[in-house]
């Protein structure tokens, strides 16, 4: 039998102007993704998320609305596991990034076109483009829902 993971974290982006950055961490690898992490016992995902976006990029933020979620299957030390990621729009409320580098290999903010083409997962894309539609209509600075 599979082991269940439940992991949590954002698309984070500051706006000045028209102008919207995307925060971004890479991997061991190279692969550039979003900040997330695993959700603790009793935890809510939405905590869980704004956590480890700190923990792994030293940035605050203010959770908008949960954008939707990513399952994947995957084998780790020779046990199968299904993992289900939540995600979440999330402002950046600070913008010096402080990168965990026990955790990611580097976290840096990139304009949003630059965002879109390195996103190494295509579901990860598919927030990203469902976050960037949500902020140029005005639609993301309504509370989570």
């Amino acid at each position: 039998m599979p082991t269940a993971i439940t992991s949590a974290g954002g698309v984070v982006y500051h706006q000045e102007g028209e102008t919207i950055s995307i925060l971004m961490i890479a991997d061991s690898q190279g692969r550039w993704s979003f900040p997330k992490g695993i959700v603790e016992p009793g935890e809510d995902p939405a905590a869980a998320a704004l956590r480890e976006v700190q923990e792994e990029t030293g940035i605050q933020g203010s959770l908008l609305r949960l954008l939707g979620e990513t399952r994947y299957i995957y084998r780790q030390s020779g046990r199968l596991v299904t993992k289900t990621v939540y995600f979440y729009l999330i402002r950046a409320v600070s913008q010096v990034i402080t990168p965990q580098l026990s955790e990611v290999a580097d976290a840096r903010w990139f304009s949003s076109s630059e965002a879109l083409h390195r996103s190494a997962f295509a579901a990860n894309t598919d927030l990203l483009k469902q976050a960037l539609t949500l902020l140029k209509a005005g639609e993301a600075s309504s509370p989570l829902t």
